[in-house]
């Protein structure tokens, strides 16, 4: 884990954005721009899926195309991350909020737009599937998954990471085509209980959710491995 300052340049970014976007109630209202819930769940998808590590994430962006990659700037993240507790939703609290850039073709380049981030703390974001409607939880894509075109052209989901992955590589499964995404980079973002001094982390070190929240797979985010 990775503790900034709240006076360094993340930390006054951050602190920025937990007070325009305290609850998931104002971060749903918000415009330009705009968060869409990353997991609904439920037969109808209305619901807000709660996962371990991660709580309730919103992306930016209108449904059903979240964005593609951050502006670059500290104080306009791509993701937010909420407590689930309660059933009002003003009471669910920020506890974090995070970056994606989508992997270029040499799936190169994101870590170095953001150089306030050190960039052996962003990982990758496998490619898969969003179960919603469903439990809102996601599975990550396989060989299988990938469209003849794409495994011709040499896409791979290798595990080191290397090979770049688009949503138009991969085939259509279950319900929307829109609930389906490529490789990205990820960084992650936590305030610290009391303090709300940002952590870097792949997953929330105080582990604020609840004993139903769903289990994230191993392979939805990893350390980049080695690339030739």
């Amino acid at each position: 884990m990775w503790v900034e300052a709240t006076d360094s340049d993340l930390g006054s970014a951050a602190t920025t954005v937990r007070r325009k976007y305290p609850n998931f109630n104002v971060a749903q209202k918000a415009k330009n721009p705009s968060f869409l819930d990353a997991h609904p769940s439920g037969a109808l998808a209305t619901g807000h899926a709660e996962l371990k590590g991660f709580g309730v994430t919103m992306v930016q962006g209108k449904w059903p195309d979240p964005v593609d990659n951050a502006s670059g700037r500290l104080d306009d993240p791509t993701l937010l991350f909420f407590q689930k507790d309660g059933k009002k939703q003003d009471d669910w609290a920020i506890i974090g909020l995070g970056y994606s850039f989508a992997l270029d073709r040499d799936g190169e380049n994101a870590p170095h737009n953001m150089p306030a981030i050190p960039a052996f703390k962003w990982f990758v974001h496998e490619a898969g599937y969003h179960r919603s409607p469903g439990d809102g939880g996601f599975t990550c894509a396989t060989d299988d998954d990938l469209k003849k075109s794409a495994f011709k052209a040499g896409r791979r989901i290798d595990s080191a990471g290397c090979k770049a992955i688009t949503k138009s590589d991969l085939k259509t499964r279950e319900f929307k085509a829109n609930q389906k995404h490529g490789r990205f980079w990820a960084a992650h973002v936590w305030f610290e209980p009391g303090t709300y001094h940002p952590a870097l982390a792949e997953t929330d070190p105080w582990c604020r959710q609840s004993s139903d929240a769903l289990t994230v797979g191993a392979c939805a985010f990893f350390t980049r491995g080695f690339c030739s």
